[in-house]
């Protein structure tokens, strides 16, 4: 049986337990842990679970809340691991663990077996109380991220923009960030949501039909 696929694991109704384990298999060999999730209904339980096995194996854990998987993969530069609880493209009855190294790298296959292997000899040492783990909360995660993009951009005229964030945790850096560089910015499906009210979060032409009839009308740019 394997729990990783071709990016991370991702499956419908993710049980909590497969995460809390995950965690535990990491902190076998990782004491600084930074995690985030997207939108999803299901994000605070699998990130709780997680974060539950991190403590049990003595590892500490810095939470940046919901958060676009890039602002992750920018985060875990001042961390040993990053683990971002999203499951992509997929409906919202899916959920999934994506690990990344502090160059932003994600897990190889060869190291998402090894934590399997942990998992599946059920091989973990627990710490005792004294030295459970600790949660950190960085409130500032966004703003360095978003901060850092516009340290390197050079843009010297004004876009009109059409961003449609599908409902997901884009929503909470790309309207923004657009805004940041002069652009006029028109937000789509914008608000959190995990049930994806406003369209389905694969950007295929069926589910962009309305963004796109609305990009044709105003004539602008758009970012899905």
């Amino acid at each position: 049986m394997r729990l990783f696929g071709t990016s991370g694991i991702r499956m419908k109704n993710l049980d909590p337990l497969i995460a809390y384990k995950v965690g535990f298999a990491l902190s076998q060999s990782i004491e600084d842990v930074v995690v985030a999730r997207d939108s999803r209904t299901t994000g605070d339980m699998i990130k709780s679970a997680l974060i539950s096995g991190l403590l049990r194996g003595g590892a500490t854990v810095t939470d940046i809340g919901i958060a676009p998987t890039p602002t992750l993969g920018f985060s875990t530069r001042d961390h040993e691991v990053g683990v971002m609880i999203t499951a992509s493209h997929n409906p919202p009855e899916y959920n999934g663990i994506k690990l990344f190294k502090r160059d932003g790298t994600p897990y190889s296959p060869e190291e998402e077996r090894e934590i399997e292997e942990i998992i599946f000899k059920d091989n973990f040492k627990k710490v005792d109380w004294r030295s459970v783990g600790e949660v950190l909360r960085d409130e500032k995660a966004l703003r360095k991220y978003r901060e850092h993009i516009l340290k390197h951009l050079e843009i010297n005229r004004r876009f009109n923009v059409v961003v449609d964030c599908a409902n997901g945790a884009s929503s909470v850096v790309s309207p923004y960030l657009f805004t940041d560089v002069g652009s006029h910015v028109l937000s789509l499906n914008a608000h959190i949501d995990g049930r994806f009210v406003g369209r389905m979060p694969e950007p295929n032409r069926e589910n962009l039909q309305d963004t796109m009839k609305i990009v044709k009308g105003l004539n602008k740019g758009g970012i899905c």
